[in-house]
């Protein structure tokens, strides 16, 4: 008996929910219950969040204004939230900004859109993994053709609207550290700023290293740095002594197929 109670409710759900698809309801509601079940997801701490946390809180701390670029749903932001830093998180993709509304509300600010070299729009590619969106058709290029994701596809183009780092500090101030995490588009990023920041990261791939190379030139005019490196998400500075320009060029050179990870930047 219990047994065909649950098939017969099954089987209202699932006529329910036919029903609802032709109806104007259904994609507003199915994108608020998946916004609500990835916000509930994000906010959950893990041990790897306490990692992230010790190697923050090396260079963060409390009040401290952080820009997260390309902050997806939140996985620093939450980090950046318990080291009690200040978070502006920018996010292109429209369920991920939905997300991040849902999951952290006023204790950040939100922005719906992308950080790039102008203000105004461009193109972005939405990827089956949301965490490979793109604005960069050479780098999507570049890793499928490496194989690293060779099985992956991207969505026609959308339109969205883009800023600047200037932009931001102006309207919110000079970050201490500014992660940027765009899937290829930091140069873009970069040569959208023009005054120094006390610390910047930015992601580096081995089949787009001369754009990790053009993004060490663009910030070595904005001002005096030193940089350091962290391999794929370990964490851990690569580098026991932060290096010139011209050091981490040779050290990044080395890096073989398969090499990824995040170039860190201080202002001397």
């Amino acid at each position: 008996m219990r047994r065909s109670l649950v098939q017969l409710d099954l089987s209202m759900y699932a006529l329910l929910k036919n029903v609802l698809k032709r109806t104007p309801l259904y994609e507003p509601l199915a994108f608020h219950l998946r916004t609500a079940r990835a916000a509930k997801e994000i906010v959950k701490w893990s041990t790897q969040d306490d990692r992230f946390a010790e190697f923050y809180s090396r260079f963060l701390k409390p009040g401290d204004l952080v820009f997260d670029i390309g902050a997806n749903v939140g996985p620093r932001v939450k980090v950046f939230l318990h080291l009690g830093c200040r978070v502006i998180a920018v996010e292109p993709q429209a369920f991920c900004a939905a997300v991040l509304k849902r999951a952290f509300g006023s204790r950040i600010t939100t922005m719906n859109c992308a950080a790039s070299d102008s203000v105004g729009s461009a193109q972005f590619y939405v990827g089956e993994t949301q965490v490979l969106s793109s604005m960069s058709e050479e780098w999507m290029k570049r890793t499928v053709e490496s194989g690293r994701f060779a099985g992956h596809r991207w969505g026609p183009a959308r339109t969205v609207q883009t800023t600047t780092l200037d932009v931001l500090c102006n309207e919110f101030g000079r970050p201490a550290f500014a992660k940027i995490d765009v899937e290829g588009h930091e140069e873009p990023v970069l040569r959208g700023l023009s005054v120094p920041i006390r610390l910047v990261s930015f992601e580096f791939t081995f089949e787009h290293m001369h754009a990790a190379f053009a993004c060490l030139d663009r910030l070595e005019q904005i001002g005096s740095y030193r940089f350091n490196y962290s391999p794929y998400e370990t964490m851990e500075f690569q580098l026991a002594e932060w290096v010139k320009l011209a050091d981490i060029r040779v050290l990044l050179s080395g890096i073989g197929d398969g090499g990824w990870g995040d170039v860190y930047a201080q202002l001397q």
